[in-house]
């Protein structure tokens, strides 16, 4: 059905790298300038082994892997009513796709960070032959005037957005909610053994045919094995598990806590 409602639920902020109440945190590095990565060719070379230019994405071997650049999109509007219209809808131009574009500004080495992860999550779900249908679905990427723009398949709304303080989601397409994030949190975790580490209704999004994806990799943490941990604070303070706020290591159950958070305020609304 179509999105009825929108609540401004008000949220913690991110605090990165920085101390919350008593917990001491590890505090970031010294960030690098972005000419540091930066070729005379003008890619954004990242981790991972990627690189980003006007025409798209290149691997280390210098083999473009995938072109997109904004000559081949048409802006046709923007999502999400009610927010700060970072993401475009566009068109694109040969294939008539619908997609929506992120932009991620480019201020130092951790948003460089976070465009890796973002990319090699996404990249990664489309190359590897084990493609889930829970993630959303990557169609490319490139850079110009000091952004970053990636484009993603084009849903209609976040879980956010079904969260109303005098209706709560009914039991059966919250179920079915569950089922769906659990599928991708188990494929993030057991195939690609990543943390997402940012899990709510925001990075939580849904077509209206009931599909429902996991999206926004920028802050997921790569694991060795499933029993490895880590213990950076990342994330949005709201939807992190009690280890976490208490400064020790965590591992996946921390994001099935965060979606736990997630279906009490969609079931509620509150």
């Amino acid at each position: 059905s179509e999105c009825l409602f929108f609540f401004a639920f008000s949220l913690l902020p991110d605090m990165p790298g920085k101390k919350f109440g008593g917990l001491a945190v590890a505090t970031e590095e010294e960030e690098k300038p972005l000419s540091d990565y930066v070729s005379v060719g003008g890619s954004l070379h990242l981790a991972k082994g990627f690189a980003v230019n006007q025409k798209g994405i290149k691997g280390s071997n210098d083999k473009q892997l995938l072109s997109l650049s904004v000559e081949d999109l048409i802006e046709i509007g923007r999502f999400g009513k009610g927010s700060s219209g970072s993401v475009k809808k566009v068109q694109h131009r040969q294939t008539q796709q619908i997609f929506a574009i992120k932009e991620i500004k480019l201020g130092g080495d951790r948003h460089l960070d976070e465009i890796s992860k973002e990319l090699s999550t996404l990249y990664g779900n489309e190359a590897e032959g084990n493609v889930s249908p829970y993630i959303i679905v990557f169609k490319g990427a490139y850079s110009m005037d000091g952004s970053v723009f990636i484009a993603l398949e084009a849903m209609d709304g976040s879980l956010m957005d079904l969260v109303h303080p005098k209706k709560g989601v009914p039991e059966i397409p919250l179920a079915y909610i569950t089922r769906a994030v659990l599928k991708g949190l188990n494929y993030l975790h057991k195939t690609r053994k990543l943390v997402h580490r940012d899990i709510k209704p925001q990075n939580l999004l849904y077509k209206k045919d009931g599909t429902v994806k996991v999206t926004d990799f920028g802050v997921c943490s790569e694991l060795e094995s499933t029993k490895a941990g880590t213990d950076s604070f990342v994330g949005t303070v709201t939807y992190m598990s009690p280890e976490r706020l208490d400064g020790q290591q965590y591992s996946f159950s921390a994001d099935i806590w965060g979606l736990g958070i997630s279906l009490i305020q969609l079931a509620t609304g509150e």
